[in-house]
């Protein structure tokens, strides 16, 4: 997984410097701890001794059962990494030599062939050591030693100003005088796995002493084309001699070139160019920009080479009556962001494969998303996942790594570590296409500000230090063209503390899940963004499976307990399915209902907020993925199975959205249109009254258009219409709307759903299995109104193109489903399951 760039030539890549004098030291590695344990094996670099230890069999699987509380020790020990190695001869031939640590977690004391040459304190930095004095020909020896981060946070426990952070029951510790992932001390969905060891890819370096570093990439659009000004920056800002080229690639085609003295910016002009665009919005074309170096003697002395997309991305916070806008404007066009919060997405950054990323990502465009929002509580995500952004047409609101605390500002040394930290991390991902936002922190402003020093709080005066000065100061130097937001949430008129102002500003509305309140609070909300929101569910059963034993899979058990991190948790998924259904009768009915209750919270919030636009312009909910199998908020699990609310996500954001609008107390109610971007608009509206026996009781029918709606109301119905001929108790309304070849669908029931008495419907299944193209075709037919109906598979992963769909008499509902090349197809057929409401909620005297 490559963190900081790409070791290659080719111009297809995000970031790469030419590697002839590059020798990676990446691979096999000794380990051995430094205290009485006295433990020691081979190792594997990039990594952490945690995945060593379990490569190795020293441990037991860390996520497994309660295994996690078993491992606290390895926290607490001081380990060597050690590694011996001969130099390649082009590499010592050079006069100056370099050894770069992409990554080391974090507390380390280096020593090359007996010397130290270097200490680190930072897990976010690139670090780099000059070693020409003490690299020889033949074998040569490098030791790392890492101190264990716990102790030596524990040691400053009583002198640090910082706020003390726990998770539960153990330990509390000021995290936040180390900079260093804050999740790997635990959260409320992670576990306490502290870990050490070389993170990212660690090499030796030969140079003449100046090189080209990088270059800084700026885009002016006006009248129809783009001018890009081209810096190349080199190692130290030294002069050079020689000259740089630039040229533009589009799909391998040379588009314009530039030629300079090795200190000139380069301007380049675009013609016609193919803009990026987010998802949902034309397509995200990316162009190739190489930057050569090349000697005097015209010898290419190094290449980098970016991919960039042609846009512009602004944030838009102006003044209106009733506060102040808060919505992404991409090329010239307001953008309703929809999207999710993203974590580490494992709680060893070794074990994330870019399949893995990709495919999380992938999932995420499934679903209607244009943005990600990159967590300030975790770590700078590699140029991969940047990478797949702008491919995907991602838009990418990054923190910068500070997370629900204080923070030392006052302490010089933390301060110009920081700045470090930050100018490395901004210059090493501006040009991607997908950054829009470079957000100062989460949560502070919410929790963590006031007048003075105190347990929990900083003083505004340094907080402004870090937040209001230095980061938007770095961003505006190195990174111009992006935003900056000082943290999430933040509220820019009125009283500061007021953090979620619901007039300005982005907000964190949590009062559902941490202060109780009623789903329907969300309908209250008018807030301009939401940046985080969210309800949590159990994993899927197959996932719980692969952590318990079957002893364990009960609510209330311990190890199940063990991994649920949040102290309301259980009950607060149980209150909430009881609200909205009838309690199931066994444990895997328990996680589906919960599953599916969180979607529909999620439903009722995200269509009301983007009902409102364009006064609110955001929605990312709390999260996407897990960093271990957990009971959590996310709507993807720990192995990347879709939760029924990933699948209701992609319901509600789609760009045609068909909602249903209750009004007031009564039984009246509108049937509401949005879209993404407002545009013209006709078809055909249906909506049907079903008695739960299966009967069709009215149908109202409306014929739209053409009209230029971005979100509108276009019908509203009484009570008198629905329920003449049955109560409330029998009658679930069926909402479509028909444009063209697209068909979007709504539920509407006046009651929860507990207390409508659904009968057993009859499903009537089709199997089409396409071996061409490789998939299974599902045919749903039902007699009887059946609400969320789901397949499934026993012990297999299954992704269906939808899924917990509303199926209706007289409809047939198509899943398609993709087939694993490694099984047959009658496989599948006999471990497929096809179940729905109905069958989830009946009590054990209801007979089929």
């Amino acid at each position: 997984m490559n963190f900081a760039g790409t070791d290659t030539q080719s111009i297809s890549s995000s970031q790469s410097t030419v590697p002839k004098l590059h020798q990676t030291l990446n691979g096999e590695w000794n380990y051995h701890s430094k205290g009485d344990n006295k433990i020691s094996g081979k190792a594997t670099v990039p990594g952490c001794i945690h995945t060593d230890l379990l490569r190795e069999g020293k441990i037991d699987a860390p996520y497994f059962r309660d295994n996690e509380a078993k491992l606290f020790w390895i926290g607490e020990e001081n380990w060597i990494y050690e590694k011996e190695f001969k130099v390649e001869e082009h590499i010592l031939a050079q006069p100056i030599h370099s050894l770069h640590c992409k990554g080391l977690d974090t507390l380390a004391q280096l020593n090359l062939n007996g010397h130290t040459i270097g200490q680190t304190d930072n897990m976010y930095r690139h670090w780099s050591f000059d070693v020409t004095q003490y690299l020889k020909p033949g074998k040569n020896l490098l030791r790392i030693e890492f101190q264990a981060a716990t102790p030596w946070l524990r040691e400053r426990k009583e002198s640090s100003k910082v706020a003390l952070q726990k998770v539960g029951s153990y330990e509390a510790l000021p995290r936040a005088e180390l900079r260093k992932e804050p999740c790997n001390f635990g959260w409320d969905w992670g576990p306490v796995l502290t870990t050490c060891g070389i993170w990212l890819p660690i090499y030796l370096e030969g140079h003449q002493g100046t090189k080209l570093q990088t270059a800084k990439i700026e885009q002016f659009h006006k009248n129809g084309q783009v001018e890009l000004k081209v810096s190349p920056e080199f190692e130290g800002n030294k002069q050079t001699t020689g000259q740089t080229v630039v040229r533009l690639y589009r799909n391998d085609l040379l588009i314009t070139e530039s030629i300079q003295k090795t200190t000139e910016p380069h301007a380049l002009t675009v013609k016609d160019p193919d803009l990026w665009w987010p998802a949902g919005m034309g397509e995200a074309a990316l162009y190739q920009l190489q930057v050569q170096h090349k000697s005097p003697q015209d010898a290419v002395i190094n290449t980098i080479n970016y991919r960039i997309g042609l846009r512009t991305i602004r944030l838009i916070t102006k003044d209106e009556a009733n506060g102040q806008s808060f919505y992404f404007e991409v090329n010239g066009k307001p953008i309703f962001s929809k999207g999710s919060n993203w974590i580490p997405a494992d709680s060893f950054p070794n074990n994330v494969s870019e399949s893995k990323m990709r495919q999380l990502l992938e999932d995420a465009k499934a679903a209607n998303m244009n943005m990600i929002r990159v967590w300030g509580g975790g770590y700078y995500e590699p140029n991969v996942f940047f990478d797949i952004c702008d491919e995907l047409g991602l838009m990418v609101w990054q923190d910068f790594m500070f997370c629900c605390s204080t923070y030392p500002t006052d302490n010089d040394a933390f301060m110009q570590n920081v700045a470090q930290e930050l100018r490395e991390q901004i210059t090493r991902l501006r040009h991607h296409a997908s950054l829009c936002l470079w957000c100062g922190n989460n949560e502070l402003e919410m929790y963590h500000t006031g007048d003075r020093w105190d347990a929990m709080h900083m003083p505004w005066s340094e907080y402004a230090k870090l937040f209001d000065q230095l980061m938007p100061q770095l961003v505006k130097e190195l990174n111009p063209e992006c935003n900056y937001w000082p943290g999430s949430p933040h509220s820019p008129q009125g009283n500061r503390l007021d953090y979620n102002n619901p007039s300005c500003g982005d907000a964190h509305i949590w009062d559902v899940w941490f202060h109780d309140k009623e789903s329907s609070y969300h309908l209250d909300c008018s807030h301009r963004y939401i940046s985080e929101f969210g309800f949590s569910s159990f994993a899927h059963p197959t996932t719980i499976n692969s952590f318990t034993d079957p002893e364990d899979r009960i609510i209330g058990s311990y190890v199940l307990g063990q991994h649920q991190r949040n102290r309301k948790g259980d009950g607060m998924i149980l209150n909430h399915i009881f609200k909205r259904f009838k309690l199931p009768s066994s444990f895997e009915k328990i996680v589906w209902l919960s599953q599916i209750t969180q979607g529909d919270i999620m439903r009722e919030a995200i269509e009301h907020w983007r009902r409102l636009q364009p006064h609110t312009m955001g929605a990312l909910y709390w999260q996407l993925n897990d960093c271990w199998p957990v009971t959590s908020w996310s709507t993807l699990d720990y192995k990347g199975r879709w939760k029924a609310s990933h699948y209701m996500t992609r319901r509600y954001f789609a760009p045609l959205l068909l909602s249903v609008k209750k009004l007031g107390e009564g039984n009246a109610f509108e049937i509401w249109l949005t879209q993404d971007v407002e545009s013209e608009i006709s078809g055909q509206l249906e909506v049907k009254a079903w008695r739960t026996s299966g009967e069709l009781l009215h149908t109202e029918n409306l014929t739209l258009g053409p009209t230029l709606i971005l979100s509108d109301a276009i019908a509203r119905y009484q009570n008198s219409q629905f329920l003449k001929k049955a109560s409330k108790q029998e009658v679930i309304i069926e909402v479509k709307f028909r444009m063209n070849e697209q068909v979007s669908t709504a539920l509407h029931h006046f009651i929860p759903l507990k207390h409508v008495k659904l009968e057993k419907p009859e499903i009537q299944v089709e199997f089409d299995v396409q071996v061409a193209e490789n998939k299974l075709q599902i045919k749903l037919q039902t007699n009887r109104p059946s609400p969320f109906t789901f397949v499934d598979l026993a012990d297999q992963e299954l992704r269906a193109s939808d899924n917990f769909v509303h199926l209706f008499p007289n409809d047939t509902q198509v899943l398609n489903v993709a087939l694993n090349n490694s099984r047959k197809s009658n496989d599948w057929l006999q471990k497929l399951t096809i179940s729905n409401l109905y069958e989830l909620c009946k009590s054990e005297v209801e007979h089929d």
